[in-house]
């Protein structure tokens, strides 16, 4: 039977309404991450910044699964602006410098005032 764990960490924001990541023997799933700042709650003025806060989330929470950036393999973004599709691609590069994960690109509407939003699943001890 597949056995998974709750993954939580103080360094990136959480809800009471979702886990932030599971963790199995494999994998590290995550959830959607937004660009939050875990210690103020604020969300950054310009879309680069509010990006950039959200990948800095989903690293703490990978952390928390004892992943990096590097053990990712799948991405779901979620854009809210297609005409922000080139920054994000600009941001993007400099999270993931060498292989790229697998990834899966829409523009939807987002809850709140979220421009972005992004989910990885990572493989665990991947190295």
């Amino acid at each position: 039977m597949l056995q998974s764990r709750i993954l939580h960490t103080p360094d990136a924001p959480a809800l009471p309404v979702l886990s932030q990541a599971i963790a199995t023997e494999h994998f590290v799933l995550t959830s959607g991450q937004v660009g939050i700042d875990p210690d103020t709650g604020t969300v950054p003025e310009s879309f680069t910044d509010e990006v950039r806060q959200a990948f800095r989330n989903l690293r703490e929470v990978l952390r928390a699964g004892d992943c990096s950036m590097a053990d990712v393999v799948r991405t779901f973004c979620v854009l809210t602006d297609a005409a922000q599709l080139a920054e994000f691609n600009d941001e993007y590069v400099n999270w993931f410098p060498g292989d790229k994960p697998a990834r899966t690109t829409i523009v939807s509407g987002l809850v709140g005032s979220f421009r972005f939003e992004i989910e990885a699943t990572a493989l665990r001890n991947a190295a």
